[in-house]
């Protein structure tokens, strides 16, 4: 996923492509297993600090995180780079 997501432009509109629809499942899948909380936790980032560094609001990741909401558009492909930096981090 990381690999995909690298290079993105921030304008960008969301889906334009298979790739964009690929990459949003990926970060769907981190989210629901848990794997992106446990990232998030890893690097010792509140919701507040992995909501401004994403640009992504403090109550959707919480819903994200909690199953409530399903991740989507272009704040769902922003939080999964953030994961994705983060994850480059710990290795």
């Amino acid at each position: 996923m990381c690999d995909r997501m690298s290079g993105r432009k921030e304008e960008m509109r969301y889906p334009q492509t298979i790739d964009e629809a690929a990459e949003l499942a990926e970060v769907r899948q981190l989210i629901r297993t848990g794997a992106g909380r446990a990232v998030r936790l890893g690097r010792g980032l509140s919701y507040g600090e992995a909501a401004h560094a994403s640009g992504v609001s403090v109550a959707a990741i919480w819903r994200w995180e909690h199953g409530t909401r399903v991740p989507s558009g272009e704040p769902a492909l922003r939080y999964g780079r953030l994961l994705c930096r983060l994850m480059e981090q710990g290795r």
